[in-house]
C-alpha cells in the first residue's frame, strides 16, 4: 500500500497533491475540517439510477446483492452501452474534487435533489473503477485499508524509496495535522519542507500525552524538580484566538482532544476568549469543566460531559457554565512555543491569566521531595480532583506523543 500511494504522489502535480491526499482519506478537507457531505446511502442509490438510466429499484436490488454501493456504481457503469462510454471524457482530478466539495456547501431548500444531480454527473462522467469509489465517498465507506499513518509512510517513501523520514513527517504532522499541507510541502522541498512546520491558529495541535509512575519517589528521580498539578477530569479542549480575524472580527476556535471543532458547543468559552484574552494571537491548551457558580466547585466529570452536545447549548451553558482550566500555551503572537521549557510556556500563561474569570490558570507547585509531592497529591484528591500531573520543568511540548515530560501519578 505505501509504495502504491507513494507511486500515485509522485505522479501527481504541484497543484493536485493536496487534492489527492484529501481524496484518499474520503474527504475534501483536513480531519478537523471535515464537512459534511450530507448525503444517505438512499440519495445516492437515487444519484446512480439517474447516472445510468435505472429505476431507484433496479439500483436497490443490486445494491442488496453486494452489499457495497461501491461496487454496485462499478457494475451499472460498466453496463452501459460502448456508445455512452466513450462519450465520457476523462475527468481531472480538480474537477472531481471540486464537485464533491460543492456537495458539502449545497443547503437549504431543494437541497436534495441539488446533491443528487451534482453526484448524477459525476458518476456519469467517470469510468467504471473511478465510480466505485465516487459513490463510496459521500457515505464515507471508501474500504481502502489504510490510515493517516500509512499516508505519512508513503510520502517519505515518495521522496527516496524508504520510510527513514516518517518520524519526522509524523512530528510535523501533529503540528499542523493536514495531510494536504504536509504532501504540498515534501512536494515542494522533500523534507526539508517539514522541518520548521510551525503552529497555525485554526489548525489544531495533537495534545501531548503523560507517561505514569506509581509513587513520588519514583516521579522526582525521573525528572527531579518539577512542577505539580491537579489532573483535571474534564474536556480536553484546545483554543485558538485571533484578535482580528479575517473579517476584522475576533476569530475564535475550540478543539477536542480528537481533533473535533467544537466551538458552537461552547458559546461561553467562546464569549470569555473575547473579554478576557489580551493579546493579538494564542493557542492554549487546557481542560473544560464544569462548575457550580454558587460554591465555585468543580462538577462531576459526568456532569461535565452533558455540554459536549449539539442541541439545548444555549440553556445548558446557563445551567451548567464551564471554565477552561489552561496548563499550557503552544503559540503566543507570532511566536512558536512548542519546544520552549515548561517554565517558559507557564509564564506566558500566568501573565494572560492573572485576572481570568472563566479562562483561568491550573494550580502549579514546584516541587523537590517527595513528602511536599505527596501532600500536594492527598490535597488534590481531597478536592475532588484524579491526582496530579508532574512536569519537568526544562520540558519541551511534545505534541501527539507520549512522553516522560508530562508524569501523571
Amino acid at each position: 500500500m505505501v509504495e502504491i500511494l507513494s507511486r500515485l504522489f509522485k505522479e501527481a502535480d504541484l497543484e493536485d497533491i493536496d487534492k489527492v491526499v484529501y481524496l484518499t482519506q474520503g474527504r475534501v478537507a483536513p480531519l478537523f475540517d471535515a464537512p459534511e457531505f450530507g448525503m444517505a446511502e438512499k440519495m445516492v442509490i437515487k444519484a446512480m439510477a439517474l447516472a445510468f438510466k435505472k429505476s431507484v429499484e433496479e439500483v436497490t436490488i443490486s445494491y442488496k446483492k453486494s452489499g457495497d454501493l461501491g461496487e454496485t456504481a462499478e457494475k451499472l457503469s460498466s453496463q452501459e452501452d460502448s456508445i455512452a462510454r466513450s462519450t465520457r471524457s476523462r475527468m481531472t482530478v480538480e474537477e472531481v474534487f471540486k464537485s464533491l466539495k460543492s456537495l458539502t456547501e449545497t443547503t437549504g431548500e431543494g437541497s436534495v435533489d441539488k446533491k443528487v444531480e451534482i453526484l448524477a454527473n459525476l458518476l456519469q462522467g467517470s469510468d467504471p473503477c473511478s465510480a466505485r469509489f465516487i459513490a463510496r465517498i459521500p457515505v464515507d465507506k471508501m474500504r481502502l485499508g489504510f490510515s493517516d499513518m500509512t499516508v505519512l509512510e508513503a510520502l517519505s517513501w515518495m521522496i527516496d524509496g524508504t520510510k527513514k523520514h516518517k518520524d519526522r513527517i509524523e512530528e510535523a504532522y501533529n503540528i499542523r495535522p493536514d495531510l494536504g499541507y504536509i504532501s504540498v510541502q515534501i512536494k515542494k522541498s522533500g523534507v526539508a519542507g517539514v522541518e520548521h512546520v510551525k503552529p497555525a491558529v485554526g489548525t489544531p495541535i495533537l495534545g501531548m500525552r503523560a507517561e505514569r509512575l506509581t509513587s513520588a519517589g519514583a516521579i522526582l528521580e525521573k525528572i527531579g524538580k518539577c512542577a505539580v498539578e491537579p489532573k483535571l477530569d474534564g474536556l480536553r479542549t484546545q483554543l485558538h484566538y485571533k484578535k482580528k480575524g479575517i473579517d476584522g472580527k475576533p476569530f475564535i476556535k475550540l478543539f477536542s482532544r480528537g481533533l473535533e471543532n467544537v466551538t458552537p458547543m461552547y458559546p461561553d468559552l467562546v464569549a470569555a476568549a473575547v473579554k478576557e484574552l489580551n493579546c493579538d494571537e494564542i493557542i492554549l491548551d487546557g481542560e473544560a469543566l464544569g462548575f457550580d457558580p454558587q460554591t465555585e466547585r468543580f462538577l462531576p466529570f459526568q456532569e461535565t460531559v452533558q455540554r459536549k452536545r449539539k442541541y439545548d447549548v444555549e440553556s445548558f451553558s446557563v445551567s451548567k457554565p464551564l471554565r477552561l482550566v489552561v496548563f499550557d500555551c503552544l503559540y503566543y503572537n507570532g511566536q512558536n512555543l512548542i519546544a520552549e521549557t515548561y517554565r517558559r510556556r507557564r509564564e506566558v500563561v500566568e501573565g494572560l491569566l492573572r485576572h481570568g474569570k472563566i479562562l483561568v490558570c491550573a494550580q502549579m507547585l514546584e516541587v523537590d521531595t517527595s513528602q511536599k509531592l505527596d501532600l500536594f497529591f492527598k490535597d488534590c484528591l481531597k478536592r475532588g480532583f484524579e491526582g496530579i500531573m508532574a512536569k519537568k520543568l526544562d520540558g519541551v511540548y511534545q505534541a501527539g506523543a507520549r512522553g516522560w515530560n508530562w508524569i501523571k501519578l
